[in-house]
């Protein structure tokens, strides 16, 4: 995933890599200050995209 994806494009991308708990898929990831951190959990609301990554950091991309 690219923070520069627009909120819409992040939101398709997410959903489609969200298969459950149940998933042996691997986690997404997205990279931060030149490192890697999965997307443990994301909520998407009207407004905003929140990502809570792996190392308990949480993300907030709100729409303009």
């Amino acid at each position: 995933m690219e923070l520069s994806w627009d909120k819409e494009k992040i939101s398709r991308f997410l959903r489609a890599m969200d298969c459950g708990a149940l998933s042996e898929l691997a986690k997404p990831k997205i990279k931060i200050f030149n490192k890697d951190k999965e997307i443990l959990l994301y909520q998407i609301n009207e407004f905003d995209l929140i990502l809570n990554l792996s190392d308990n950091t949480t993300l907030k991309i709100t729409k303009e």
